[in-house]
């Protein structure tokens, strides 16, 4: 089982990467209009699937 602090750095850790705008374009440039992706539903507490319907312009540093 892991500590609180082991818990904090995964979460610190995960933020940085979550922020990241080089991560975001990369993973824009991966996504495509139809795939079927999943994601976490944190208000059902399970993993989802959903097909991309619609995606926004990228805006601000990242899309550059």
């Amino acid at each position: 089982m892991a500590t609180s602090a082991e818990l904090y750095q995964l979460s610190w850790v995960i933020e940085q990467l979550m922020a990241d705008p080089r991560r975001v374009v990369q993973a824009r440039w991966q996504l495509h209009m139809g795939q079927l992706v999943k994601y976490w539903d944190w208000g059902a507490g399970k993993l989802r699937e959903a097909r991309i319907a619609a995606m926004k312009r990228p805006t601000g540093h990242a899309a550059q």
